[in-house]
């Protein structure tokens, strides 16, 4: 029995937790590796939330049995999560997931959206929400590290930006930097704020310390945490700094002893390809507390950028099969690589990002905007008037390809057609 099929069991109301467990036992290798969205999947295949909606925005206490029923199918198969702290996360989703805003009317919006406005409305907004980093200098490869210097959006700005996303049917916020733990207070009560989103985080995990594990237990929006390592400690400090690489490790140490599940996120090179790639690398990885993590092909911009650095096509073909070997294994990694072989196209446009400063761009790695400020207008009028990220959205399907990376010709001519300027 899958899970995927006791989740349709769970719709038609024909569940029992033995059920769950069994599910959740038959696909305990992938259940290690997902974060707390898991434990979100776990709620709604048990029909809590459908029972407990009908008291509206009241909330009721949950009784300790009707959770402990759903973490005891899920204890010991979450990656590093005791029983208390599993519990008390589930009691916190569930809070979310009583709300009155279910995925259906989210999709239905999104969809009016787009007929409004004449453009695919972004499944992802990468938020950068300061452009400052307790890291100086940048790490070699930054792409932030060109942008103007600046302490980001107020608070009540940043808010009212995610709330929008919400509204327009965003699925996922990924907050970025600069560093985003920086402001890790702010993030905490964003995400209180708009329950109803998907969250991750990108750190260089140098600032988590022992509060941040229950800070983001206690918010319960955080789908996925991923912390920027480059390798070894010699790896590392190069292109981080010296002693980055004994800072991430501790931040990683007190994420597990906190209980809460992490992943990583390596800017892959010619450099360090062997070693991040090497089973016993990526084992030791997951020991100290990953997992689940991301490969991201280094991509010549922002401080020095330095194309030789860039993965042969060899290189990036291999990729796909260190994460079916990491998979199979226990820990998922995944790389943009694997999207591209299999036929995807580009996603520029279809997911977009915005600086620090405001300024809205359809990549993090194209640095170029055509619209005005989304913190002194809107979200929406600055999707509404992109033609930049109309003009990305539609070379999506044309190659299986980065547009950036592997189609520079093209891209500087969508740039001059549309007018847009740097954001450097």
């Amino acid at each position: 029995m899958t899970f995927a099929r006791t989740h349709r069991e769970a719709k038609k109301g024909q569940l029992s937790p033995r059920r769950i467990r069994e599910a959740a036992e038959a696909d305990a290798r992938i259940v290690k590796a997902v974060s707390p969205r898991l434990v979100s999947s776990l709620l709604r295949a048990a029909s809590l939330a459908e029972r407990f909606r009908s008291f509206g925005n009241k909330r009721p206490r949950v009784l300790t049995s009707e959770i402990q029923a759903v973490a005891s199918a899920a204890f010991g198969l979450v990656h590093d999560l005791d029983f208390s702290t599993l519990t008390r996360f589930i009691e916190n989703r569930l809070r979310m997931e009583t709300s009155d805003d279910p995925t259906a009317a989210k999709k239905a919006r999104k969809r009016q959206k787009k007929e409004e406005l004449g453009i695919a409305i972004p499944w992802s907004l990468v938020v950068d929400v300061t452009s400052l980093c307790n890291i100086t200098p940048p790490c070699k490869g930054c792409h932030a590290a060109e942008y103007p210097r600046t302490e980001g959006p107020s608070l009540e700005k940043l808010d009212g930006l995610v709330g929008e996303a919400d509204e327009l049917g965003i699925n996922t916020v990924v907050f970025s930097g600069g560093e985003p733990l920086m402001r890790e207070l702010d993030l905490q009560e964003v995400m209180e704020e708009h329950p109803y989103l998907n969250y991750a985080v990108f750190t260089n995990g140098t600032l988590i310390g022992e509060k941040t594990a229950q800070r983001f237990l206690d918010t319960g929006a955080v789908t996925a945490l991923f912390i920027h390592i480059e390798g070894d400690r010699k790896a590392t400090d190069k292109y981080m700094g010296a002693g980055s690489h004994d800072r991430i490790i501790r931040g990683m140490d007190h994420l597990k002893k906190g209980g809460f599940p992490f992943g990583f996120a390596i800017t892959i090179t010619r450099d360090n390809f062997k070693q991040v790639t090497n089973e016993a690398f990526l084992d030791d990885l997951k020991e100290k507390g990953c997992g689940y993590g991301i490969f991201f092909p280094y991509v010549p911009v922002g401080n020095n950028p330095k194309p030789e650095l860039m993965l042969t096509d060899k290189r990036r073909a291999e990729l796909a099969m260190v994460s079916h070997r990491a998979n199979k294994s226990g820990l998922l990694v995944f790389s943009p690589e694997e999207f591209y072989q299999k036929g995807g196209g580009c996603s520029a446009g279809f997911y977009a990002a915005v600086t620090a400063g405001g300024e809205l761009q359809p990549c993090v790695f194209i640095h170029s905007s055509d619209t005005g400020n989304v913190y002194e207008q809107s979200l929406r009028r600055a999707l509404e008037d992109s033609q930049l990220i109309r003009a990305c959205q539609a070379e999506a399907g044309k190659e299986a390809s980065c547009l950036f990376r592997d189609r520079q010709d093209r891209l500087l001519e969508i740039v001059a057609e549309t007018g847009a300027t740097s954001t450097e």
